[in-house]
Parts: C-alpha cells; structure tokens; sequence
C-alpha cells in the first residue's frame, strides 16, 4: 500500500493549491512534488525543503516536523489566502 502524507494534502489543498502550483512554488516539478506527497521521495524530509513548505503553507517549521515525526502537532493556523504568486 502506498503511504500518504495525509497532512500536508490536507494543507495544500486548505490553501486551494494544486500539485503544480506548490511545484511551481518550491521551485520544483509538478511530478517531484507529487512523489514527496506519497512519500516515493523526500523519505525524510531535509531542512530546506520544510522550511519552504512551512512558508507555502503559512505553518511553522515546528508544525511540519511534528507532522513527520508523529508527535503532537501544533494547531493549523486558520485557512487564509494562497501564498503570492499564485494566480486564479
């Protein structure tokens, strides 16, 4: 069975993002992108990919890795605006 990373779906898709919208906003391809979100690749994660997804998706870096490690994580801030850059 393939693993998901469930939360940070739920995230994107709370900012209303495509999967070619956050490559487009990490500065990678669609297709990686997706592989990060079903785990295929980024097993875990390196610091500087969290720390762009921690500002895409307007969390905290803790949050993230909370996310990764399986502890507890801080609350989501409320759903807000998509990121700059990100056209209709």
């Amino acid at each position: 069975m393939k693993q998901v990373r469930s939360w940070l779906q739920s995230l994107r898709n709370e900012k209303q993002l495509t999967m070619k919208q956050m490559g487009e906003l990490l500065n990678i391809s669609e297709s990686y992108y997706s592989q990060i979100e079903s785990t295929e690749r980024q097993k875990k994660m390196d610091v500087t990919l969290v720390a762009k997804l921690a500002e895409v998706l307007g969390v905290t870096v803790e949050c993230i890795i909370s996310h990764e490690t399986n502890q507890t994580p801080p609350p989501l801030p409320p759903a807000s605006a998509q990121p700059e850059g990100v056209g209709a």
